[in-house]
Order: structure tokens, then C-alpha cells, then sequence
């Protein structure tokens, strides 16, 4: 086994990192707001609509298409002319780059610009909206939505990265509803096509078929949160689930960071009350520091008076910004002073920014966060796995 793993990485240092074979995804965007008719136009490229898999249509450029739901199918009319019924649409991309722009009418929504093409069907009497786009554009596009467009190269690369690694081991998550992944945060957030920043079109391309790998060759879980408050949550302590690769690291990046620090008060009586309904026992007798909660390093567990619960409970009940906090009584509240905000496993994004900024690339980011993983090729890793 080890002179295999050998010869996999010295074969991966010569190999040319050009990227995944072209592969598209399907991500089920706008999934959130119960589409009952939408416009659709063209941006850039050219376009074919096909119906049921029979009927083909040409759009011309600068054409304008609705689709609405009518029953059990979709009806498409171009210019308020009637063009027909359809069970099954998908609105194919001709050219070598396609844009089209996407506007809800029932709702009304703001317009979104993506890549690629569309496949529509009717969902319980609305139109499912996916959009089957080249895998590096989907990246772009999450890379610009979760990570803005005022960070640096590296830090562009750094998060490609991890988003290309994280979509390709869910790739399957929504598979029963007729798609890969969906735009929301379940998956990882997908506004719109990335078009702010040309700095993040070429962290996508440089990295081009880039994942991260555990030492098994497998393709790891990428989870990455806002700010870490100094310090990373092993995956147990959350999910528990132990990952060899998601262990506590001591993050000083993410220190003096906006999302760093925050504090929220809530009145005695109303903790009082919820210690009761989860089991704890509050003494007649309470001194105020038996209302301290100390927190210097993350903790699994929040305890009182003997008992305990689970901070990931606490967090999501008074819809915290993290689990890493510590209390202590001032009159008649309870003050909470946290750090970091998210779930506080894997890398924090505003600690790699800092990273990035510093000096440090993208390898040495990820594997500040990540332990024991190796950074290669899909293209070399899939050619690896079929030996």
C-alpha cells in the first residue's frame, strides 16, 4: 500500500494539472420561492429550446421566451405567441460561451445572469428550475457568491478549490428531486454567474480540476465556515462524526476579523425557563457566578449545577452565531460574549483571506485548515481509482 501511494504522487507531480474532463452539473437554483412563470433571454451564445425530447425550437438572439405553469406542463410563448404544452423543456447553450438571464414573473424576483443552458419540468404545481451547467462555471459562480469579490488571487484559488472538492462529494444529495445540488446554503450558495470579478474567473481556471483528497484517496468533506473566533471545532464536536481530517486548529488568522467577536443578552428569566424545559435543576439559591460559563477553548458541552446539553443545541434554540461563547450575569441578564461565527469546522474563511494576504498560497491555506490531505488532479485521481 505504501509503495502504491508512492508511486500515485510521484506520478501526480508530473502529471499536467489541466483539469476534469468537461462535466456538467445540475443545480436546482431558485428552488426557495415557488416559480409560476419566469422570462428568459439571452445574453450571449446561441440557444435551441427542445419540448418533450421531439419538439426543437431556434431562439433567435435578443428573443425573449416565457415559460408558465399551466396544469401539469409548462406552457412556452415567444413575444405573447402561443408556442406550445410541454411535460419535459430543456434550453440548450449552441455556442462555445452561453449567458442567459432568468427573470420570475409569479413571484416577482430580481434577474439573475447564469452559464449554460436550463432543464425545466412541473413540481407540485410550480416550475422546477435547473441549471445543467459546465462544472468550472458552476465553481465560479459559488467562489463569487460565498466568497464576495474584494479578496485576493490566492484566497480565490483557496475557495475554488474547496467548492469543486465539496460539490463533487454531494454530488448526489438532491438526485431524487431530478438534480445534483441546489443554490442555497443547504449545498453551497450559487446566486448567479460570476461576473464581478475577473480575479475569480482565474482562480477557477488555474485551478482547473483541482479537489482535496484524504489519505485514502477519497475525496474529503470541505466544510468552511465564516470566522473561526481563533479556534476550529473538530467535526465530532458538531457533527459527531469523527473526520481524520477536521481536527481543532488554533486559528490566531481569524482574530480582529468583523465576524471575530459578538455579544447578545438575554434576560434571567427567559434563561431560566429554558434551562428548565431541557432538564436542568435551578437551584432556590443562585449566586451570580454560578451563572459563569467559561469558554477559553471551544467545549463540546455548555454545563450547569451539575448538568449539561449540547452548545450546538443552545446556538441553534437562540439562533447564535456560533457555540463559542461564555456567560456571566450583569442585574437581570445573562450576557453571552462569543467568538467566530458558523459551525466553526474546517477552514474559516476570513482567517484564509488573512492567510492569503500574508503571503500564504492556496496549499499552505488548505492545509492549515485541513489535515493529512493531498491536493491533485480529478483527471490523475480518477485515472488512480481505476487501477
Amino acid at each position: 500500500m505504501k509503495f502504491k501511494q508512492l508511486l500515485i504522487f510521484f506520478v501526480l507531480f508530473y502529471i499536467l494539472i489541466d483539469g476534469a474532463l468537461s462535466q456538467n452539473i445540475k443545480v436546482g437554483i431558485l428552488t426557495n420561492h415557488n416559480i409560476k412563470s419566469f422570462i428568459f433571454s439571452t445574453n450571449a451564445g446561441r440557444y435551441q429550446i427542445t419540448g418533450d425530447s421531439t419538439h426543437t425550437i431556434a431562439i433567435k438572439k435578443n428573443s425573449v421566451i416565457n415559460f408558465s405553469i399551466t396544469d401539469t406542463s409548462i406552457t412556452i410563448k415567444d413575444l405573447n405567441n402561443f408556442i406550445g404544452n410541454f411535460k419535459y423543456i430543456e434550453v440548450k447553450g449552441l455556442a462555445k460561451e452561453n449567458i442567459f438571464e432568468i427573470q420570475s414573473i409569479t413571484p416577482k424576483l430580481k434577474a439573475k445572469t447564469y452559464n449554460d443552458g436550463l432543464v425545466l419540468f412541473p413540481s407540485n404545481g410550480f416550475i422546477r428550475i435547473i441549471n445543467k451547467v459546465d462544472l468550472e462555471n458552476y465553481i465560479a459562480g459559488v467562489v463569487e457568491s460565498e466568497a464576495g469579490s474584494n479578496s485576493s488571487l490566492e484566497y480565490y484559488k483557496t475557495q475554488a478549490i474547496i467548492t469543486r472538492t465539496y460539490a463533487l462529494k454531494n454530488f448526489h444529495r438532491h438526485e431524487d428531486e431530478g438534480f445534483n445540488l441546489c443554490s442555497e446554503v443547504h449545498c453551497q450558495a450559487y446566486h448567479n454567474r460570476a461576473h464581478i470579478s475577473d480575479k475569480i474567473v482565474k482562480a477557477v481556471k488555474f485551478t482547473r480540476g483541482l479537489i482535496i483528497v484524504d489519505t485514502t484517496l477519497n475525496l474529503i468533506t470541505a466544510t468552511f465556515h465564516s470566522n473561526s473566533g481563533g479556534q476550529t471545532c473538530s467535526s465530532e464536536m458538531v457533527w459527531l462524526t469523527q473526520k481524520s481530517y477536521l481536527k481543532t486548529v488554533v486559528d490566531t488568522f481569524s482574530l480582529s476579523k468583523t465576524n471575530s467577536t459578538w455579544t447578545k443578552k438575554i434576560p434571567l428569566w427567559k434563561w431560566k425557563t429554558y434551562l428548565k424545559q431541557n432538564g436542568f435543576v435551578i437551584p432556590a439559591t443562585v449566586k451570580a457566578k454560578d451563572y459563569e460559563f467559561n469558554q477559553p477553548n471551544r467545549k463540546m458541552f455548555y454545563t450547569f449545577n451539575g448538568d449539561s446539553m449540547l452548545l450546538k443545541s443552545i446556538r441553534a434554540d437562540f439562533k447564535l452565531r456560533s457555540t463559542f461563547f461564555s456567560t456571566k450575569l450583569e442585574g437581570n441578564n445573562l450576557i453571552l460574549n462569543g467568538k467566530g461565527y458558523g459551525h466553526g469546522v474546517g477552514l474559516s474563511q476570513q482567517g484564509a483571506m488573512e492567510m492569503a494576504e500574508t503571503g500564504y498560497n492556496y496549499r499552505k491555506i488548505i492545509k492549515f485548515y485541513y489535515k493529512n490531505v493531498f491536493i491533485v488532479s480529478l483527471r490523475a485521481l480518477e485515472f488512480f481509482k481505476d487501477e
